[in-house]
C-alpha cells in the first residue's frame, strides 16, 4: 500500500511542475486550487462529471487517512 507521505510527495511533484509550466511561485492554496480547477476542467472537456470526481478524491482521501490511522494504531 501507499503511504501518505509517498502520496504528499507525487502531489507536491505534480504541483512543482505544473506552476513550472505556468512560470509561477506557489500561492498558498491557489497554487492547489488552481491545479485541482484546470484537471476538473480537463476532465470536463474529457466527458467526465467534475462533481463526480471531487466526491470520489474527497471519499478516497477520507478512507487512506483511516487506513493510516487505523496501521498506526495497530502499530502502538
Amino acid at each position: 500500500m501507499t503511504s501518505i507521505e509517498t502520496r504528499i510527495g507525487h502531489a507536491e511533484n505534480a504541483l512543482a511542475m505544473y506552476l513550472e509550466s505556468k512560470g509561477e511561485a506557489r500561492d498558498g492554496d491557489a497554487s492547489i486550487v488552481d491545479l485541482v480547477a484546470d484537471l476538473l476542467h480537463m476532465a470536463k472537456s474529457e466527458g467526465h462529471d467534475p462533481e463526480a470526481i471531487v466526491r470520489m478524491a474527497v471519499s478516497h482521501v477520507e478512507a487512506e487517512t483511516d487506513e493510516a490511522g487505523a496501521a498506526e494504531a495497530g502499530d502502538a
